[in-house]
């Protein structure tokens, strides 16, 4: 199993996961500060200094 955390929910499939996937990997790609929503407000949310935020996200999905 693969955990990639991708680049913001913007981000989609990348050619690597592909790849891993037609190796019978399993591949999660978390969206790390969650799906509540959506557009450029959403998109942005973690920029600057919301970008820390992201880490007890991370965390809580290794922990699970």
């Amino acid at each position: 199993m693969l955990v990639a955390f991708h680049g913001g929910p913007s981000a989609t499939a990348q050619p690597r996961t592909a790849f891993f996937l037609s190796l019978d990997y399993v591949v999660v790609e978390p969206n790390v500060r969650g799906s509540g929503g959506f557009g450029r407000s959403f998109e942005q949310a973690d920029n600057r200094a919301g970008r820390l935020d992201a880490f007890p996200d991370i965390e809580a999905n290794l922990r699970t």
